[in-house]
This record gives structure tokens, C-alpha cells and sequence, in this order.
């Protein structure tokens, strides 16, 4: 079975652009993809394995040419999970992930009671249980709330999309974020969560819309309240850190009860009461991603500023890979017209291979690769599809820590390459689940003087 996907918008050079990632595909598409790749049996590899010793077998490495990828953007919406914080990255500069999410109501006409009376109202972030970064970092974080609603024409949200929120933040705290400490909430240890206190005006607007117009059902209480910008504005310690991104689950499915939420504490009477306003599968929910190449790497500057090609100054020793609409790397072979003149070719083996840069200066041990990285293909429109090759499990693409580099059996894709030169534009390489991953990786090029970057490729010419 091949499954088509299309990732990149049609341009002048292949960026994510104008909507950027995935814009044409319903969200069970994109996370079908992005998450899982296909995990059909291993099909017949006639013409994969090596001919009979009676034929005989070439074997070449293939010329690659690599260019650097601008990123535009990314759906932040199709998981459960959105990003927050900075990452203040000598190689890739600073990323800041800031999270906008709406909230809804538990059941339509709530009415809280009578004698109300306000004890405190808490924003709760459920961590995910990973994170990208230096752990236990103190953050200034600043809630705003926000002036208009969160909307999308198709549902999906982008990571370079921005709301109007007010200037002036509902609260400003120091917060420690540290993903896997459990914490203490009404005398009893809970799992990992981000719990921050919002004043009491805010509190006792939601007691006063109790058994109001603004509780009847969840678009009345969207345009009473439309949400929270969530942000960090500074690191306050462990200076010499490079910061952290943390990962929430902001919507878990399986347990109402567990979603991240606000909950409302108070008194009806003498009778001490909570109400939650929770951030549900229907909630309107985005990571703002925002990254700037000012103190980056200065080859990777040069090969962004010279929109990726390679010339006399921009070296392709070293390419780089970033999640959250940072930079992609496309790979092109020129060789496979030539090849493909020899004649009638069986392609036995097409084995590429990306050795993964490990000198203390690229923080390898900081920054971990990404766990996957994806190949595409590049339609004649310019669109990305994945390759034939990616549905079986032979296709590889996983981080091997051992060896620390990446592999993948892409035989099928050169052989469909040969059958038809004119599909021959190139591959471009991304990470998995880059919409909710903070990972990079810098990789060795196919001209680094130590175990570069390779394409081999074992075939046999038929008579």
C-alpha cells in the first residue's frame, strides 16, 4: 500500500510556505503520517538483494548534492501535545515556543450556586513526559489574556500563527519547570503539572457569569472568554544553561477529568466547591513558534542567507536538520540521468547513509538528534509525497545511538528513479513529529574529511 502525502506548497525553491506544512490533509492524515510510519511485511525483494554470483554487481557511491531548507511553518493541533519555553542554541540559534489555547465548559447552563464565594482559580498544565533541554529551569512566565478568538479557515493551526492578546499580562510568576517532579495538590502527590495562581478578578468574573448567558454552552462562554496567551519571557537561573522547551499534554483523551484546565475554587454556602474549564479535543489550541538565526552557527547563517546553495564559501561539510519550521535539507543526485543511459539496470541495494556530526561544539549530549528522521520525495509541483520504500519495515530512518548516524534502504525509490530520470528531483529530509518536538541534529556532509555522508548503490546491467 502507498499512502501520498503532499508537504511542501508549490514555489520558486521547496519551503514550507504560505501555510507551510501539510496544508492540503485532514488531521487523521497528518497524524496517521507523522506519527506512525507504515508498518506493512517486507515485500518481495526481487532486484533488492544481491543478483547471482553469474551476474555481475556494480557498486557506486552516488554524488549528492545537499541545500539547505528554510522552514515556514508546522501544525501544531494534530496531537495532544504543545510545546513551551526557549532554547538558547550556539548552533541553532534561539527558539522560543509560546502555547494560545481556548477553554470549554464542562456541561452547558452551569449554574455554581448560591452565596458564591472565590478561594482561587488555577491554570493546570499536565507535563508530557519528555522535554528538549536543560531540566529544572525557573522561567518568567506571563499569562495574557487574549482579545480575539482562535480560529483557523481548515481546523488546523500553524505554528507561525499569532492572535491579539492584551499587553498588560493577567499574571506574571516565577515558575520552576521541571517535567518529572510530581507535585502536591490538596495534601495528596499528583502527577507532573504546571499549576499557576490567577488573580482574583479573573476569579470572580467566572463567579459572576454563574447561571448567565455566558455559561449556556461553549460559544457564548468563548466570547465571554477566549483564552490564555502562555509565554516565558526570561530564564532566571542556571544562566550558563541553554535553556528548555517543555512538552505538555494539553488534552489527554482518555480521562476527562485529567485534561489541563482552569479550575475555579470556591464556596456556595458553607460547602467548599471546584469547577473546571478544560482544555478539550474541541478546544481551539496552537504552539507559536518563533526562531532566530542572529547567534547561530555561522555556516548554517551562510547557507540560509545564501538560500542553501553550494558555493565557494558555504561548504557542505556539515548540514543541518531543526524540528518546528526550522531548517529541512533537501538532496539531490545528479549522477542518475547518466546512470540510467548504461542501459537495462537492476538496482540490488540503494543504501543511504547520514553520519550524525558528534565534536562537543554541535552539543550532541545536550541537544539529542531527533529519534527518526523521514525521507520525501519532490513532486514535479513541487509538493513532498513519502517514497514507495517508507511503508515497509526495511526503510530504516531510526537514530542509531551506537553507530550515531542515520540509515535507509530507499532501493525502490532509484529503481522507479531509473525507470523515469525525469522524476528525479531530489529527497528532502525532516524529522519526525516535527510539529511537537523541539530536535536537531547537525549532520556530516558528502564532503567531510571523517565518514561523510554516503549514497551507495549496488546494481547490475542487464543484457
Amino acid at each position: 500500500m502507498k499512502l501520498t502525502l503532499n508537504f511542501l506548497k508549490n514555489n520558486i525553491s521547496p519551503r514550507l510556505v504560505n501555510g507551510g506544512f501539510f496544508r492540503f490533509f485532514s488531521t487523521f492524515s497528518l497524524i496517521y503520517f507523522l506519527l506512525f510510519v507504515g508498518s506493512c511485511s517486507e515485500p518481495d525483494e526481487i532486484g533488492m538483494d544481491f543478483i547471482e554470483d553469474t551476474l555481475d554487481v556494480e557498486v557506486l557511491n552516488i554524488p549528492v548534492n545537499p541545500i539547505t531548507i528554510k522552514g515556514d511553518s508546522v501544525p501544531t493541533n494534530v496531537s495532544s501535545r504543545n510545546l513551551l519555553g526557549a532554547l538558547n542554541d550556539p548552533v541553532f540559534g534561539t527558539t522560543t515556543a509560546s502555547i494560545y489555547t481556548d477553554f470549554r465548559l464542562m456541561e452547558r447552563d452551569i449554574n455554581l450556586g448560591d452565596d458564591l464565594k472565590l478561594d482561587s482559580v488555577v491554570l493546570v498544565m499536565y507535563y508530557a513526559s519528555e522535554y528538549y533541554g536543560d531540566e529544572g529551569i525557573t522561567y518568567m512566565i506571563k499569562v495574557h489574556e487574549l482579545e480575539e478568538k482562535i480560529e483557523s479557515e481548515d481546523g488546523i493551526f500553524y505554528s507561525n500563527f499569532k492572535y491579539q492578546y492584551k499587553e498588560n499580562p493577567a499574571v506574571e510568576v516565577l515558575k520552576h519547570i521541571n517535567p518529572k517532579d510530581s507535585v502536591i495538590v490538596d495534601s495528596e502527590l499528583v502527577i507532573p503539572q504546571l499549576r499557576i495562581n490567577l488573580p482574583e478578578e479573573f476569579g470572580e468574573r467566572l463567579l459572576d457569569a454563574s447561571g448567565t448567558e455566558h455559561f449556556a454552552d461553549n460559544e457564548a462562554f468563548i466570547e465571554f472568554f477566549k483564552g490564555f496567551y502562555i509565554r516565558v519571557s526570561k530564564q532566571i537561573s542556571s544562566l550558563q544553561s541553554k535553556g528548555l522547551i517543555a512538552y505538555f499534554d494539553l488534552v489527554q483523551p482518555t480521562n476527562l477529568t485529567s485534561y489541563s484546565n482552569i479550575t475555579l475554587y470556591y464556596t456556595s454556602g458553607d460547602e467548599s466547591k471546584s469547577q473546571m474549564f478544560p482544555i478539550s479535543q474541541n478546544s481551539n489550541r496552537l504552539t507559536s513558534v518563533d526562531i532566530c538565526y542572529e547567534n547561530a552557527n555561522e555556516l548554517l547563517k551562510k547557507q540560509i542567507e545564501n538560500n542553501g546553495e553550494i558555493d565557494g564559501e558555504v561548504s557542505d561539510s556539515l548540514i543541518f536538520l531543526q524540528s518546528l519550521s526550522g531548517v529541512n535539507i533537501l538532496l539531490e543526485f545528479p549522477q542518475i540521468d547518466s546512470l540510467a543511459k548504461e542501459g537495462n539496470i537492476i538496482i540490488n541495494k540503494a543504501k543511504l547513509i547520514l553520519p550524525v556530526e558528534d565534536k562537543d561544539e554541535f552539543y550532541l549530549n545536550y541537544f539529542p538528534p531527533p529519534e527518526r528522521i523521514l525521507v520525501l520525495k519532490r513532486e514535479e509541483d513541487g509538493d513532498l509525497s513519502h517514497i514507495v520504500d517508507s511503508n515497509f519495515d526495511y526503510f530504516g530512518g531510526t537514530y542509531n545511538e551506537d553507530d550515531n548516524k542515520y540509515e535507509f534502504n530507499i532501493t525502490q525509490y532509484f529503481q522507479e528513479l531509473l525507470e523515469n530520470p525525469e522524476s528525479n528531483r531530489g529527497v528532502v529530509l525532516i524529522p519526525t513529529r516535527a510539529h511537537s518536538n523541539a530536535n536537531r541534529v547537525v549532520l556530516r556532509g558528502p564532503s567531510h574529511s571523517k565518514d561523510p555522508l554516503k549514497l551507495k548503490l549496488l546494481y547490475t546491467v542487464m543484457d
